[in-house]
């Protein structure tokens, strides 16, 4: 007492802020530790206390797939497990599986990498080495693949068909047979009387036979070119893609409907359509990372977006660990995790939607100081650049109208046009260059031609390819296009000359984050056209559309056509894609009547395709047509796609007499299949079969096979 109170007399020293701390932190493990005194003591005194772990080396988890001789020291398989392979689709990639399952109970345990599959390693697997070769060398998987096992057993899981119990979305279900589903909906009728629902219950439905009875009947007479009655069955798909895709398109075409597509127009459509625009035929190209030097990233990064994204990660970082090994540029308004790390990447902050003032820039500065690929250029043909060694051309000779009074304004120049007489063959191969000696001749009797020329030919005014994209380059100074973008005019030179400097071995590639805006279609392609002028297309560190794939659709079997179903499929998709509003019948007994056409009730799409977003206001809207059946399979437009999950939106797809008859393909009760009347079960992926080719990343040819390892779904009796 003596010693506390002479302490209490003397004054306390200060305390500083670490000295604080400090305190705290001491007392926080003091009373973090009290709570585990016993433990501490039986973790020091090596006692055993409850259950005891049921192996001494693995403890409570699995035993692994594989058991080693004590004498031999060789692998074999475990008998506990069924080790088998199929492919991922928790996202696009379709990387391979290897999947862990317990003999006794047919559950999944673990889901790894298959190392026979070019996604999963570098130095992927030969399938000349035995199974039991690849105990130590497995494959790779992200997390979203490991996942798998918990969309497997979801508890939430659909296992048996669903009929909705009261009115749409009320959330109230009851399991049906399989049998009570293809009746109901085959059949229709009074089908919704057992629901309660006073909206529908004396709502006459017409199902799949009765509609199909209709097959021969026009949608609207006064206008035939919309199709028959069958195409108001309507399958909106997502992830919809391969081989089953095809089957459900098949599926459509047997019952007369046009309206199967899936979801691109939701994700990434301009990136299609810019990309097919360059590249004449195919949707998607990506670098050849492993041997690259350079490469922009726009919109994208290596690892946290484009497909594969493991893959593409695994890539950028082997490229990039190689002495004078890969350079890498990310430009996105937004910097993920992880996309930009260490000395041989770097981000350039960009505005939202304005990629294409960068890549206009950079294209006027290449052009402007000569630092493009004239030799590649010059090539009009195919035929031409192989025998000059080149692996592609380009049209950047071809000549294009620019008379704005001429009625081909905008095309390109024909033999017949350029007064070099008619051209037999295809039509699309009529093109006119300027040959090095300054005449009109026809592109496929040059082996190589000018790549500036504005002029006449025949009395017409034409320009080449290549004199276009400069002039829409010049457009803007580079001080205007720095503005434009918010990256500095020395950061988009220094750009374009560093691009410029490895010859075929740099890459200029793009996702999403490129088109996703009202202008993504111009970004995309101002993108793509830089890898025109260093001519990098095929080579070896350039850019690639992959190793391609085998076609599923031949061979014993044909798994396309529907020989007894041609011609009853026909007419304008309900999402009107594909053709122009002014070759209608509306448009014309409008112009007909003396009435301004314009605007339509809604948008045509004469050059989009997959305009997932389209479907449902258009079957709201009965334009140009409504909706009797909508089916959706892995599909959920009121979460993904937009405004499209509104109130209004939502109540006018509650009532039967918009769409009468409403089915869902999912795994569980979704935010969109809850609004359906019935829920069909589908599997996993785990469970599914398809068929599809490898992603342009992966050099290999290869073809993957997905098909069931587990099967958790409930069967008709005949399975």
């Amino acid at each position: 007492m003596r010693r506390w109170h002479q302490m209490a007399k003397e004054p306390f020293a200060p305390i500083t802020r670490r000295g604080f701390l400090g305190a705290l932190a001491i007392g926080g493990v003091g009373v973090g530790l009290g709570g585990f005194g016993g433990t501490i003591v039986d973790v020091v005194s090596y006692r055993n206390r409850g259950r005891k772990a049921l192996h001494p080396i693995y403890g409570n988890s699995d035993t692994p797939e594989w058991l080693r001789d004590v004498t031999t020291g060789e692998l074999k398989p475990n008998p506990q497990w069924i080790l088998r392979h199929t492919t991922d689709q928790q996202c696009h990639s379709n990387c391979g599986l290897r999947v862990k399952i317990d003999r006794k109970t047919g559950r999944v345990q673990r889901i790894i990498g298959n190392p026979y599959h070019p996604n999963t390693l570098i130095d992927y697997t030969s399938m000349s080495v035995p199974f039991i070769r690849t105990a130590a060398h497995p494959g790779t998987v992200c997390a979203r693949g490991n996942a798998g096992i918990e969309s497997a057993y979801d508890p939430y899981r659909v296992l048996s068909p669903l009929k909705r119990k009261g009115p749409r979305g009320s959330g109230k279900w009851q399991p049906i047979s399989w049998e009570q589903l293809i009746r109901e909906v085959v059949d229709g009728g009074k089908i919704f009387a057992d629901t309660g629902d006073p909206a529908s219950e004396s709502f006459e439905v017409t199902g799949f036979g009765g509609l199909y009875a209709k097959r021969n009947e026009l949608m609207n007479p006064a206008a035939p070119e919309l199709g028959h009655r069958t195409n108001g069955f309507v399958l909106q798909c997502g992830r919809t893609v391969g081989a089953r895709k095809e089957f459900v398109v098949r599926f459509g075409q047997a019952f007369g409907s046009v309206n199967v597509d899936d979801h691109v127009n939701v994700c990434e459509l301009s990136h299609h359509v810019a990309t097919d625009q360059v590249f004449p035929g195919k949707h998607m190209t990506q670098p050849d990372v492993t041997d690259a030097k350079f490469i922009i990233y726009w919109g994208t990064q290596p690892g946290d977006a484009n497909f594969p994204m493991q893959t593409h990660g695994k890539y950028a970082a082997h490229a990039r660990a190689k002495p004078d090994g890969l350079k890498y540029v990310v430009v996105d308004p937004h910097l993920s995790r992880g996309g930009v790390i260490g000395d041989r990447a770097s981000w350039v902050a960009i505005k939202p939607s304005t990629d294409g003032a960068l890549a206009l820039g950079m294209i006027r500065w290449i052009i402007e100081n000569r630092r493009y690929d004239a030799a590649y250029l010059s090539h009009p043909t195919r035929k031409a650049a192989e025998a000059a060694g080149e692996l592609s051309h380009t049209d950047a000779t071809h000549l294009i109208i620019v008379d704005e009074k001429h009625p081909k304004y905008g095309r390109f120049l024909t033999s017949e046009a350029a007064g070099l007489g008619g051209f037999k063959g295809d039509s699309a191969a009529d093109r006119v260059v300027i040959d090095p000696a300054g005449r009109p001749a026809r592109a496929g009797a040059a082996d190589t031609a000018r790549m500036e020329y504005a002029g006449e030919v025949n009395g017409i005014r034409v320009k080449t390819a290549f004199a276009r994209i400069r002039e829409s380059a010049e457009m803007h100074s580079l001080d205007e296009y720095s503005s434009i973008c918010g990256v500095s005019k020395e950061r988009m030179i220094e750009l374009a000359r560093e691009f410029t400097s490895y010859g075929r071995q740099a890459v200029s590639t793009m996702y999403r984050g490129v088109v996703k805006h009202p202008n993504g279609y111009y970004n995309g392609v101002a993108v793509l056209l830089l890898n025109l002028l260093v001519g990098n297309m095929n080579w070896t560190g350039g850019l690639t559309a992959g190793g391609g794939s085998w076609s599923y659709k031949k061979g014993l079997y044909d798994n396309v056509d529907v020989p007894e179903a041609k011609g009853v499929a026909y007419g304008v998709m309900i999402t009107r894609q594909g053709v122009r509003y002014e070759d209608t019948s509306e448009y014309q007994a409008l112009v007909k009547a003396g009435k301004n056409p314009y605007p339509a009730k809604r948008p045509w799409w004469p050059f989009s395709f997959a305009m997932y977003t389209e479907v449902l206001p258009s079957g709201l809207q009965k334009y140009p047509y409504g909706i009797d059946i909508l089916m959706w399979n892995m599909a959920t437009p009121f979460y993904s796609v937009p405004g499209q999950g509104n109130p209004e939106i939502i109540k006018m797809m509650k009532d039967p007499r918009n769409v009468p008859l409403i089915i869902a393909s999912d795994i569980v009760v979704g935010d969109t299949s809850m609004y359906a009347d019935y829920i069909v079960p589908d599997g996993s992926f785990l469970e599914r079969w398809n068929v599809d080719g490898t992603l342009p990343t992966v050099l290999t040819k290869g073809t993957y096979m997905r098909w069931p390892v587990v099967e958790l779904t409930h069967k008709t009796p005949d399975g």
